[in-house]
């Protein structure tokens, strides 16, 4: 459910039921399109367990700037790692050393 939102540029958010289903789809997965009141939450339910994420798109950063001293013609190496706020998740190494950059000064 999570994916098929990701994958979709007009999903805004989800409701994902864990137990039951949403009564207008039938199913346990709603992807929400156009527009979503993050401060209007339904009421806890006696019948039903879901979750409802919303989707924030932020600009990552693109500039880094080492503080230290650089050495005159010296290569360095730099790799690049991130952390999902959400689950705390770091990269693996596959993914780390697909962002190998390399410079001399």
């Amino acid at each position: 459910c999570e994916r098929q939102c990701l994958n979709r540029d007009a999903c805004v958010a989800l409701e994902f039921y864990l137990a039951g289903q949403h009564t207008q789809t039938g199913t346990n997965c709603k992807l929400i399109e156009d527009s979503y009141d993050v401060d209007n939450r339904f009421p806890e339910s006696p019948i039903a367990s879901f979750i409802q994420k919303y989707k924030y798109m932020a600009r990552p950063q693109h500039t880094i700037t080492i503080s230290g001293l650089l050495f005159p013609n010296t290569v360095y190496n730099t790799y690049c790692s991130a952390e999902d706020p959400a689950t705390g998740v770091h990269s693996n190494w596959t993914a780390i050393t697909a962002t190998f950059q390399t410079a001399r000064t």
